[in-house]
């Protein structure tokens, strides 16, 4: 027995994180009415608290529609991914829209979720709700798709940990997601 704290459930949001990120989808709603903007459906968890059996699957079929080395840049070992730690879990959100969660564009090409304004309020304000994005941009090279470990850069991949705030400012995260939306 390792000590970690295990669910029965393979996938499901951690009690102590589903009451904040039920604020954080209130408040985002709340700048929503406030600001005028167009009116957007909002934000949904697509995956939080994964167990490594469940992950075991994710990996596998991962390997066998991009093979070994593609997978494990956007997929992590069973027991290494954010998802498998229940105190710090790691939260996979988008916002409404279709059935994987784009937002369309006028030109009916699906717009990343990193330049839609879901995305822009989530960087000023999520760490006021304990979570930050741990796989943000290489700070040597912004645009690439991979961060400076070499895994995919995931903005919708947000974590809870209680020093996010601090975390966003030493790692200059909000500034290099607007380097790369900005880059070219």
């Amino acid at each position: 027995v390792d000590g970690n704290i295990r669910h029965p459930l393979p996938k499901y949001i951690p009690k102590h994180i589903a009451p904040l990120f039920k604020q954080l989808q209130s408040a985002y709603w709340e700048f929503m009415v406030s600001s005028r903007k167009p009116m957007r459906p909002g934000l949904i968890v697509q995956s939080a608290y994964c167990s490594s059996t469940y992950q075991m699957g994710i990996l596998t079929r991962a390997i066998a529609a991009q093979g070994l080395e593609r997978a494990l840049t956007g997929v992590m070992l069973p027991g290494a991914s954010q998802h498998n730690d229940y105190e710090h879990c790691a939260i996979d959100i988008t916002n409404i829209g279709d059935i994987e969660g784009k937002i369309f564009g006028t030109d009916g090409k699906p717009i990343p979720f990193e330049i839609t304004q879901e995305f822009q309020w989530l960087l000023d304000n999520m760490a006021r709700f304990k979570f930050w994005l741990p796989y943000f941009p290489d700070p040597k090279n912004p645009s690439s798709p991979l961060d400076q470990h070499g895994v995919l850069v995931e903005p919708w991949h947000m974590q809870f940990v209680s020093d996010a705030a601090e975390r966003m400012v030493k790692y200059n995260v909000k500034e290099l997601f607007f380097a790369r939306t900005h880059a070219g």
